[in-house]
């Protein structure tokens, strides 16, 4: 510092005594000095050894401040948002993936690695915060945690933020064993009480009734229009579906999947459709209560909550002005809870894989099984698909006779 400081003031006092810095009225030199590296500096001081003080001075707070500026450049949580905003939210993804990725990274892993500097983030670090997880958390979850951990450090890597990636070997933890009840199969005992509950309500027993015949996905249930059934032929044809590969085509507008339409089924949609005296081919089946707009997945869920209240009533729960102060246990199910019984019913029958994975619109699990595709639904696939609807509508009228 003394070196530096001799220096600087000499050649301050060279320009002072050649001329080249002159005094104002009030007897102050204005000097501007250039560090390297750093931005220019300007000061006013009464002499040399005054100036040269300022210029280190002003120099120091401009060298903390570029210090402050990298380290805030390498904050994990910056690196980890221009990470999603480059490889996730910048890429054609599909809406909830995009979802699932910041909802991962705002309730995990920006909590706990946030503000850290990223270049003192260590591989055993990450190692531990998945082992904590899987403690809690099933394996599916970590694996995504996981996956996103790596994928930010090797976006780090490879943008050279970082000269190594501390995520590169992590392992994925033995994790807790976890099934959310809302997707556990439906019970019969279940099954009868939601039916009895929506004894008065024929949208909601159709809406079951489909649930537990085809194992339908909500999306798929709140989009089928009146034109998607064939009374005559005896079909429902579903033409928007979660995996579209699963059907036939990518194309979305252009979806094939055909389904038998039983007699019980048939004459329900029948009724409901009749009691819409002024509904077209076009509108949607499943319409909101009030408003009669049509269905949506979030107000499907709404219409389950509504049936799980009329379950616990049914079931002898407590009440007081019209509130249930005392609950029986009734499971909340949701209606992606009723694909499991499909899939037992058909493996009962010893379908083959393909037969399964087309009727409830699962993506393939194989090549092999791809080639149901080309499948033709009248002389393939539904003789096929009669065996499984025989006996699952048999079963249907069993609990309907209970109601």
């Amino acid at each position: 510092m003394t070196n530096e400081f001799d220096y600087i003031k000499s050649i301050i006092e060279g320009k002072i005594n050649g001329g080249i810095i002159n005094k104002n009225d009030a007897g102050i030199y204005k000097v501007s000095y250039t560090f390297p590296n750093l931005k220019r500096i300007t000061v006013r001081g009464t002499d040399a050894v005054d100036i040269t003080h300022k210029l280190i001075a002003k120099r120091d707070i401009q060298l903390s401040e570029a210090k402050k500026i990298k380290v805030s450049s390498m904050r994990f949580d910056k690196i980890a948002i221009m990470w999603y905003e480059t490889e996730i939210d910048g890429r054609d993804l599909a809406k909830d993936n995009r979802k699932n990725y910041k909802s991962i990274l705002n309730k995990h892993i920006l909590p706990r690695f946030g503000l850290r500097n990223i270049e003192e983030i260590e591989n055993h670090e990450l190692q531990n915060y998945l082992n904590e997880l899987g403690k809690k958390s099933g394996k599916s979850h970590v694996s995504k945690v996981k996956n996103c951990l790596t994928n930010i450090f090797q976006f780090a890597y490879q943008n050279r933020l970082i000269v190594f990636n501390p995520a590169i070997k992590l392992k994925l933890p033995k994790c807790k064993e976890f099934t959310s009840p809302n997707k556990e199969r439906v019970t019969n005992d279940e099954l009868l009480l939601a039916l009895k509950a929506s004894k008065n309500d024929l949208q909601m027993k159709i809406i079951i009734e489909m649930l537990f015949l085809y194992g339908i996905r909500d999306v798929e249930l709140v989009k089928l229009r009146w034109e998607n059934i064939n009374f005559k032929e005896k079909y429902i044809h579903i033409k928007e579906s979660k995996y579209t590969n699963a059907i036939n085509t990518k194309n979305k507008e252009k979806t094939r999947r055909y389904l038998p339409l039983p007699n019980t089924l048939a004459k329900d949609l029948r009724t409901l459709k009749e009691s819409r005296p002024s509904s077209t081919g076009n509108d949607i089946i499943f319409i909101k209560k009030e408003s009669k707009k049509p269905m949506t997945t979030n107000a499907l869920c709404g219409y389950f909550k509504t049936l799980h209240r009329d379950m616990e009533i049914l079931n002898g729960a407590k009440m007081f002005n019209n509130k249930i102060i005392e609950y029986t246990g009734v499971r909340h199910f949701t209606p992606y809870a009723f694909r499991h019984g499909v899939s037992s019913r058909m493996d009962a029958l010893e379908f083959n894989d393909y037969y399964t994975q087309s009727f409830i619109g699962h993506a393939p699990q194989s090549v092999k099984d791809k080639h149901y595709t080309k499948l033709n639904f009248e002389t393939e696939l539904r003789p096929v698909y009669n065996r499984y609807m025989e006996i699952a509508e048999k079963e249907l009228i069993d609990y309907l006779k209970q109601v």
